[in-house]
């Protein structure tokens, strides 16, 4: 360095070295392990408001932690990286998309890319550590309940009242797993003892760091009553965590699996999801579709659309999951089959699915809703291959001349209301995968269209005493 160490003050001594290992960060082999140049200027900031104010005060504090001086750290922050051991001492706190004090040891500041990083979307907390093991901290209040928690819009800034930091989470993939989808695992963790989570672990993710907090700040911010709420994201080079909530019915996947003998969605006390309860799982999913393509100036899309990532929110209508993981996720063949099922005919690769598709992938939903059929793998291995639901109610109105063959009923106990509200919604599903995305279905349409079918049948319902 740069120095005479024979008159330099440690404060200088240090300060240099911290914005030394900054720019060796800068220069780093691996273009996206470099750190943003906002992040570099919030650092040097930090190295400059210390290294004046030490120089100020003539003293430089040092913390009893291995490694050095901690530089620009609140006493609530030393504390907190006091009780770390065995760790980096590498922190980061403040809002998202902005990192307000930093905290670091100068002679352990390890490359930006091996910092894990925990997140709150909506939250003023931000925090990434290096961790030998997965853990994610969420802040709620202690009455407050995971599924109730809902931050006002836009309110990157905003504390929650009274909230605390609640018991540390250790994310265990092998327990409390409820599912397995495209893009990973999904377990049950539990935040204290009575808040539970639904933690997905992703596999094959193909981007950096950086790509990667960017996104999941912007999926962290949407808010909708029919969109699944991102609550916390994790990241290190070898694990990638998202926290949602747990919704105690499971998706609409399992749901439609009714329980064992249960075949129709009538006529019989056991029965599952009801005709009413479909619809409002349609409406729901496709209102949350909707509002995802207005973001972006009106270019977001889903891209993944299936019943396994359609939730019911307390309001009893479809909440729809897994918001923009299409495009970080390297898919195996396996699973770009398992998702064929559902995907528009124009498209091959998921990755370039846009909201035309969507509205395809949501007419097979609607198909699946009204026909109880699955358009999931119908065999695995060698001869594996997708069912191509679309087709087979075509084939099937086709060679039988009538549409009431493919709906997911017992003839014998139906109101012919019942009926007529699944031949008109049917109606709709198949405007939602016509072969040419410009005639496709508006989701606006649908909403409507759907919306008036629910009505019409519940009107039908209350007056003759429909039994469903």
């Amino acid at each position: 360095m740069d120095y005479d160490s024979r008159s330099s003050e440690p404060s200088q001594i240090n300060s240099m070295k911290a914005a030394l290992k900054i720019a060796l960060n800068c220069v780093l082999e691996t273009p996206n392990q470099r750190p943003t140049l906002n992040y570099v200027v919030k650092l040097l900031k930090d190295v400059l408001t210390e290294y004046m104010k030490q120089k100020a005060d003539h003293k430089w504090e040092f913390s009893n932690q291995k490694g050095g001086p901690i530089l620009g750290v609140s006493e609530e922050s030393k504390q907190i990286a006091k009780g770390v051991s065995g760790t980096s001492n590498t922190f980061r706190l403040g809002n998202l998309g902005r990192r307000q004090k930093s905290e670091f040891s100068v002679d352990q500041f390890p490359p930006l890319l091996s910092t894990s990083s925990i997140v709150f979307p909506n939250t003023t907390t931000k925090v990434s550590v290096e961790l030998e093991k997965p853990k994610i901290y969420l802040p709620f209040q202690d009455d407050t309940s995971v599924a109730d928690y809902r931050a006002p819009n836009g309110c990157g800034k905003t504390t929650l009242p009274n909230c605390r930091v609640l018991d540390l989470v250790t994310v265990d993939a092998d327990a409390g797993l409820i599912g397995e989808g495209n893009f990973g695992s999904v377990s049950k963790a539990f935040i204290g003892t009575t808040n539970s989570v639904a933690v997905k672990k992703l596999k094959r993710v193909d981007i950096g760091i950086r790509e990667f907090e960017k996104h999941m700040e912007f999926i962290g911010s949407i808010r909708h009553e029919n969109v699944a709420d991102l609550r916390a994201y994790y990241y290190s080079e070898t694990e990638k965590f998202l926290v949602y909530d747990y919704y105690t019915e499971g998706s609409v996947a399992k749901m439609m699996q009714g329980k064992p003998g249960v075949k129709y969605i009538s006529g019989s006390p056991n029965c599952h999801l009801a005709w009413d309860m479909r619809l409002r799982i349609a409406i729901g999913a496709a209102k949350g579709i909707a509002f995802l393509h207005t973001l972006n100036n009106g270019t977001f899309s889903h891209g993944n659309i299936r019943s396994s990532n359609i939730f019911v929110n307390t309001q009893n209508y479809g909440c729809i999951a897994d918001i923009g993981l299409t495009k970080l996720i390297n898919l195996e063949p396996q699973t770009v089959l398992k998702a064929a099922g559902y995907q528009a005919p124009e498209i091959t690769d998921p990755k370039n699915s846009d909201q035309l598709s969507d509205i395809y992938s949501f007419g097979v939903l609607l198909l699946e809703l009204i026909c109880g059929k699955s358009p999931a793998l119908d065999k695995w291995g060698d001869n594996a291959k997708a069912v191509d639901l679309v087709q087979w109610v075509i084939s099937e109105i086709h060679r039988t001349g009538s549409s009431i063959y493919v709906l997911d009923y017992d003839s014998r106990s139906l109101e012919p209301s019942q009926i007529n509200s699944m031949k008109a919604a049917l109606n709709i599903a198949m405007k939602c995968v016509l072969a040419a995305p410009d005639q496709r279905h508006t989701l606006t349409c649908v909403v409507k269209s759907l919306g008036d079918i629910l009505a019409d049948y519940m009107k039908e319902k209350a007056e003759h005493k429909i039994d469903v």
